[in-house]
């Protein structure tokens, strides 16, 4: 048996070293191709720059009947919607929580869901061309805005905001802000590098800017929503590791493209036919529309690197559990093939036992 325990042990120090070789030399190469991107340009469409004033002419516009589907289901949850684009991000955080409560509880009262933290994400169900379609309403969170008011205040993130602060940002007009309009601006970006490279092993859902009826034709997000296709899916990048992995070189190559920056496994979901779907496009802070969607270099530098970084935590930690699940196969099998050779050597052995 202490020969058997030695052979097993060293064949499981052999998987170990031929693994994480093969770990080092993927991130190597993932690593190389995505730095050579990190300079590109990533504020532009077509050639033309997104800013706040032209990204509702550079968004494709929905169909004549799903928007007629979106218009009037704005009208029958108008209330609600109001409510959520309008809520008041001043106080302390926990009475922003407080508020955040009851708003989650309206919606539930109104027969939705509400799957996001931090902002209100809500899926839908449309009826276009005949066909019931699922789709995501997507609108920023108190917490996110409060960020957004902060940095034009030039205070820290997380700060509370005064009453009085709010007021002067109302009587000042400086009360738009861009943080789900810039999951558009982002989604432009990626449709983009998609659009050029549609032999990669990532899909990009459609996105859609919609007004709401009786607000302002201004782009802000007290004025609009967004409305992103529903994938099918078959998981995440947690319970089909290998897909997302065989994907990442794609991945790193479309997020620095895009300036996709918050990476972690909620953040994908992997299609029917095994491509990795991005699905939250949001950027972070978007409050000023001097420096909308990356118009500022520093912080477009600091969100590529980002998004950079986490793919690698990302397809790490994936890495490391894939490692650990295969490890786990070959130890049983190996205990497996043991057992089946003692059997063997056992059953050979005994009639010789027999006849001394």
């Amino acid at each position: 048996m202490l020969g058997i325990c030695v052979v097993q042990s060293v064949l499981e120090r052999v998987y170990l070293v031929v693994m994480r070789s093969m770990l080092l030399l993927s991130m190597l190469f993932v690593g190389g191709s995505s730095r050579a991107v990190q300079g590109t340009l990533i504020n532009t469409y077509h050639g033309v720059p997104i800013t706040a004033q032209t990204i509702l002419e550079l968004t494709p516009s929905p169909t004549v009947t799903l928007q007629h589907a979106i218009t009037v289901w704005l009208y029958a949850y108008k209330p609600l919607i109001m409510a959520l684009v309008h809520a008041p991000v001043h106080d302390a955080p926990n009475v922003l929580k407080e508020r955040s409560d009851v708003l989650n509880e309206c919606i539930r009262s109104c027969g939705l869901q509400n799957v996001s933290k931090w902002n209100f994400v809500m899926p839908v169900e449309l009826t276009v061309d005949g066909e019931l379609k699922r789709y995501l309403v997507k609108i920023a969170g108190p917490v996110n805005r409060r960020e957004n008011y902060n940095k034009l205040l030039g205070k820290s993130a997380s700060s509370v905001i005064a009453l009085s602060e709010y007021q002067s940002l109302v009587a000042t007009h400086r009360t738009a802000t861009y943080q789900h309009i810039s999951r558009v601006a982002c989604w432009l970006r990626l449709r983009e590098w998609y659009m050029q490279n549609l032999q990669a092993q990532i899909f990009v859902p459609r996105v859609y800017l919609i007004h709401i009826p009786g607000q302002p034709s201004m782009v802000s997000d007290e004025n609009y929503i967004v409305l992103e296709e529903w994938v099918n899916s078959i998981g995440t990048p947690d319970t089909h590791p290998h897909i997302f992995l065989a994907a990442l070189s794609d991945l790193k190559r479309a997020a620095a493209y895009a300036g996709l920056w918050d990476i972690a496994s909620k953040q994908f979901v992997i299609t029917q036919d095994n491509k990795v779907a991005p699905i939250d496009f949001e950027l972070p802070h978007d409050c000023n529309p001097e420096d909308f969607f990356n118009g500022n270099a520093e912080k477009c530098a600091v969100i590529v690197r980002a998004g950079q970084n986490g793919l690698d935590s990302l397809a790490h930690t994936l890495q490391k559990a894939q490692q650990k699940a295969a490890r786990s196969t070959f130890t049983a099998t190996c205990r497996q093939w043991i057992y089946a050779l003692m059997r063997i050597f056992t059953i050979h052995r005994s009639p010789r036992s027999g006849q001394q």
